[in-house]
C-alpha cells in the first residue's frame, strides 16, 4: 500500500501536491510547525524504511514539531524540479518557506548508513533542531475564554446592558469592604486637612492683626517722643 499520511503526537506527514504546497506550508507555520518537503518514492527502500519508522520514539523526538509535505517523484518529479527541488534522488527533506520554496537546507538519506531508527533519528533530530531554533515565534492571540476549565473569567457587558455602578467594587466580599474603609479613611484624612487649613490660616489672621497693631503703637510712641522733644527745644 502507497504511503499517503502520519499523524505522529506533535509531527506529521501529509501527501498533498506541488500547486497546494504554498497554501500547505502557510497553514503548517500558522501552526507552529516547522514546514518542509518530503520526497519520496514507493519502489526506494529507505523511503519504506523511513515511513514503517514513524512510530519509533527515537523517530518521534527527531521530527517533534515538524509539518512534512509528502511528494512522490513519480508522480510529480517535472514539476518539483521546476519548483526549484532536487528530485533526483530520494529520501530527501527540504525545508520550505511560507511560499512553499526550499530555503536550500535540506537533508538526504546520505546522512545516515542503514535506514535504522538508530541512524536515522541523531542527523535528522540535529537537522531539524537548526530549523526549530530559526522559526519565527507563533502569533499567540488574545482571547477572552478562561485558560483552563473552572478558571475564572469576569463578565463583559453586552451592548445596551448597564454594567455595575460606577465605583462599586468588583471583587469579594472582603475586597469591597476594605475599600469601602479606605474610602472612609481617605474622606475623614481630606476633612482633618481641610480643617487644619482653616485652623492656620485664622491663626495667620491673628498674628498679622497684632503685628500690624504692634507697628501702630510704636509709630505713635515715636511721634509723641519727636513731638515732646520739639517742644522742649521750644521751651529752652
Amino acid at each position: 500500500m502507497a504511503f499517503t499520511s502520519y499523524q505522529g503526537p506533535d509531527f506529521s506527514f501529509e501527501t498533498t501536491s506541488v500547486e497546494a504546497l504554498a497554501d500547505w506550508a502557510t497553514r503548517a507555520i500558522a501552526a507552529g510547525r516547522v514546514p518542509c518537503a518530503y520526497l519520496r518514492a514507493s519502489w526506494c527502500p529507505p523511503n519504506v524504511k523511513i515511513e514503517r519508522s514513524l512510530g519509533d520514539p527515537q523517530m518521534a523526538r527527531a521530527l517533534r514539531e515538524v509539518a512534512a509535505a509528502s511528494l512522490d517523484i513519480d508522480a510529480c518529479g517535472a514539476q518539483l524540479q521546476e519548483a526549484g527541488f532536487d528530485a533526483r534522488s530520494v529520501p530527501v527533506f527540504f525545508i520550505i518557506d511560507a511560499q512553499g520554496r526550499p530555503t536550500g537546507a535540506k537533508i538526504t538519506g546520505a546522512a545516515w548508513g542503514e535506514n535504522t531508527p538508530e541512524n536515522m533519528a541523531p542527523p535528522l533530530e540535529r537537522f531539524f533542531d537548526a530549523a526549530r531554533e530559526a522559526r519565527p515565534a507563533p502569533v499567540v492571540r488574545a482571547t477572552s475564554a478562561p485558560s483552563s476549565p473552572g478558571a475564572y473569567a469576569p463578565p463583559v457587558a453586552r451592548a445596551g446592558q448597564a454594567g455595575p455602578p460606577a465605583g462599586s467594587p468588583a471583587g469579594s466580599p472582603g475586597t469591597s469592604r476594605f475599600a469601602a474603609v479606605l474610602m472612609v479613611v481617605g474622606s475623614l484624612a481630606l476633612i482633618g486637612f481641610a480643617a487644619w487649613l482653616k485652623v492656620s490660616s485664622d491663626e495667620a489672621d491673628r498674628r498679622e492683626k497684632a503685628d500690624a497693631e504692634q507697628s501702630e503703637r510704636i509709630r505713635r510712641d515715636v511721634d509723641a517722643a519727636i513731638q515732646s522733644s520739639l517742644k522742649a527745644q521750644k521751651g529752652s
